[in-house]
């Protein structure tokens, strides 16, 4: 009997080796368009890595507001942890703000 192949997740940004964009083939930036602003930021402070007492202090949010965008934030996106966000925004390059 094969092994079982291990799949990524629904983003599939897992296996991606951005180009020299720095954006993996693929990945469709407007998918980030359904963000609000504060969403956005919030998005790209997990993906640099910073946790959400990280995000609060520097963006002068309470830590239930950071947990409020994070929630909102995989809903939109389909996603189901931080660790999907922070693939999916590596995949996409630079998150623009509005």
């Amino acid at each position: 009997m094969a092994p079982r192949r291990r799949t990524t997740g629904t983003t599939g940004s897992a296996a991606c080796r951005p180009g020299r964009s720095g954006r993996c083939p693929g990945v469709d930036r407007r998918r980030l368009d359904v963000l609000a602003a504060r969403e956005r930021t919030v998005a790209t402070e997990i993906g640099v890595g910073r946790t959400n007492a990280q995000i609060a202090a520097r963006h002068h949010l309470s830590l239930a507001a950071v947990k409020s965008h994070l929630s909102a934030i995989l809903t939109k996106l389909d996603l189901n942890n931080r660790v999907q966000v922070a693939l999916l925004l590596r995949g996409a390059g630079p998150v623009p703000s509005q």
